[in-house]
Parts: C-alpha cells; sequence; structure tokens
C-alpha cells in the first residue's frame, strides 16, 4: 500500500448497505486531526439495541461490547434530559492510518479475546441433527474497534442513521431485509427531492413503489444531486425506477 501510494484505509463489517465506502467528510475529519483511528457512532434507538458503547476508560477512548455491558447499565439514563447514558453506539465503520495498521500487525498492541455464547447446531449420539433452544456452546472474538485505546488522536464522528445505518441482522422484524429495503427507498427519495423532483411518499418518507439508485449514478446527496442536473430529460418518477 505504501508503494501505491495508500494512507488511510477505509473499513466496515456491518451488513450494512447504507455505508459510504469512502465518506469525503469523515476521510476529511479524520486527515484535519491526524487521527490512527477514526470512527461513526449513532444514538442507539433504544436501551437493548444491539451495538458497543463508545466510553472513556481510564482516559482512552474504547467500546464496550453490548454483550459486555450489564443490562442495568444499557437502561441507566441522564436523570437531567432524559437521554442514555451510554448513546453513542458504535456502526463498525473506521478508517484506520496505514501505518497503525503496520504497527498493530507488528504486536505493539494486542486484542482482547470477547466471550459470545451462541446456539450451534451438532448431532447426537446416534447422529441425528440437534439444533439447541439456547446456547450451547461458546465463541471467543476479536474486534476491530478494540485497536481504538492504541491508537493516538482517536476521533469519533456523530452520523444520521438515516445516511449511514440500517443493518441486516435478522431473517424479519427488526433490522431485516424489509426494513433495509425501506431505508434504502426513503434514502433514494431523499435525495430525489432535494434534487427538486417531486416524489410520493408517506408520512415516513417511504415511496409506495420500488426504485433503485446505482452507486455509480449517486453515492450520498451532493453526487446524485449532479448526476440528476446532468441528465438532459429527466426520467418519469414511478415503479421500476433504476437509476
Amino acid at each position: 500500500m505504501a508503494a501505491e501510494g495508500i494512507d488511510t484505509l477505509s473499513y466496515f463489517q456491518v451488513d450494512n448497505p447504507l455505508v459510504r465506502c469512502v465518506d469525503p467528510a469523515f476521510i476529511g475529519w479524520h486527515l484535519s486531526r491526524g487521527s490512527e483511528m477514526s470512527s461513526k457512532t449513532v444514538p442507539k434507538a433504544y436501551p437493548e439495541e444491539k451495538l458497543g458503547h463508545f466510553c472513556m476508560r481510564r482516559g482512552k477512548l474504547v467500546v464496550i461490547e453490548y454483550s459486555d455491558l450489564p443490562l442495568a447499565f444499557q437502561r441507566e439514563t441522564n436523570p437531567q434530559t432524559g437521554e442514555l447514558r451510554y448513546g453513542a453506539g458504535s456502526i463498525a465503520i473506521h478508517l484506520l492510518d496505514r501505518e497503525f495498521v503496520r504497527r498493530m500487525a507488528s504486536g505493539v498492541g494486542e486484542l482482547p479475546f470477547h466471550r459470545a455464547d451462541k446456539k450451534i447446531a451438532t448431532v447426537d449420539a446416534a447422529g441425528g441433527p440437534v439444533r439447541p433452544a439456547k446456547a450451547n456452546g461458546v465463541k471467543f472474538e476479536l474486534f476491530v474497534f478494540d485497536a481504538l485505546p492504541s491508537a493516538q488522536r482517536p476521533l469519533v464522528v456523530e452520523t444520521a442513521r438515516a445516511d449511514d445505518f440500517s443493518p441486516v441482522k435478522n431473517a424479519e422484524g427488526v433490522d431485516s431485509p424489509a426494513t433495509c429495503l425501506a431505508d434504502q427507498l426513503r434514502q433514494f427519495t431523499r435525495w430525489l427531492r432535494g434534487a427538486g423532483a417531486a416524489v410520493p411518499a408517506d408520512a415516513t418518507g417511504l415511496p409506495g413503489f420500488n426504485l433503485e439508485v446505482s452507486p455509480l449514478f449517486g453515492y450520498d446527496g451532493d453526487t446524485f444531486a449532479e448526476s440528476w442536473a446532468r441528465l438532459g430529460v429527466k426520467p418519469a418518477i414511478a415503479d421500476g425506477l433504476f437509476l
């Protein structure tokens, strides 16, 4: 990477179609602060949301994984504001300095193991399938965010959930393909309206039809508006629109 002039790595790990792989504003903050590792955060939607928590511990910026923070702590609020005490959620979007990655890989900083209790399908003595109803195994995990305490001038930037975070974690319900699709449609609608197009939508900003915007056409509101302005004849805003 050094030979190719690459000095910054953009990294994400959650199934999150709204993520901007290259975010110029985020990169600008990272470089202007001389940060070795920068992260994005969103306010947690509810106490039990399965996000890590940005915290200060002994003067160091850390992320406390939701499975490591007691539920009673996750539910604590600020009595003056009513907001969650631990409300800065980690959405697994980071920028890393190349030399910082090299230093971590050399063994300067060690990443700790995290325990995760998992339901692991197996077989019984007769060879029959067993699908446990509760956790029956332990998985030890390493997380990139644990490099933060070793970074110089770490930076956390709050972002809008609607612009950057709609994870797919479940088959249905919250954080599912259905909710992610709806969030993408709302985002495309905002971009179209921001460019001056009339798009019918409900009170949440969700249109009553399907449309899709390729990242080659626009990957945020500004690049979308630029591409839209270059179109000589604007397409009809209708079901099946693809840009």
